[in-house]
């Protein structure tokens, strides 16, 4: 018969700094038929949350997209970013997914309306892998754990997410998960069968 319980993560923002920190630098690709179109976000600088929005983050960053005279490597001096995680249902279960939209860039050695184009695209093509950065949470917790043989007839704990979500505050983040379990029962074992398997 399966249960219910409910698990939640805190993690507090110096905790999730330390996280993002030892995440970057990350590269995403921007086009799959264009290997030189990619943004990479380097040196974390400065980590704000805002709650109703997401994680806004200060941020080293590497860009590559193929310009006509400047070439394809851009020399960026500052960026912004706005991370807006939010939860929602996949074929594989709850899905922790992630949209990522830049705020504002500054390039050296380019004109501002070049600046602002590169935003602009950037952010169009981050606007279509919205929901395509993200952690399959139904799948990494859909697990069947082993018991060790002295607690037969009990085999295993099956374990399901039924359903998951995400708190955003202004000093923390906070996952939780309500999870079905049930134990799976094998054949019982007789009292001298545990002895010698114990």
């Amino acid at each position: 018969m399966l249960r219910a319980m409910r698990i939640e993560a805190t993690l507090l923002k110096d905790e999730l700094r330390s996280l993002l920190e030892s995440l970057l630098p990350v590269r995403i690709a921007l086009d799959k038929n264009e290997p030189l179109r990619w943004i990479e976000f380097g040196k974390l600088h400065a980590l704000e949350l805002v709650p109703g929005h997401g994680a806004r983050i200060v941020c080293s960053a590497k860009v590559s997209w193929p310009l006509p005279v400047i070439g394809p490597r851009l020399s960026v001096r500052h960026l912004e970013a706005l991370i807006q995680p939010y939860v929602r249902s996949g074929d594989g279960g709850e899905v922790l997914a992630f949209k990522i939209q830049l705020e504002s860039i500054e390039l050296a050695h380019v004109p501002a309306f070049v600046e602002r184009e590169v935003l602009r695209l950037i952010n169009g093509e981050l606007a279509q892998r919205k929901g395509k950065l993200a952690w399959k949470i139904g799948k990494t917790f859909a697990n069947r754990i082993k018991m060790p043989t002295s607690l037969a007839p009990v085999e295993g704990l099956q374990l399901h997410v039924a359903e998951a979500s995400f708190q955003l505050l202004e000093d923390r983040v906070m996952l939780g998960l309500f999870v079905n379990h049930a134990f799976v029962h094998g054949k019982p074992t007789s009292h001298d069968e545990l002895e010698d398997t114990a």
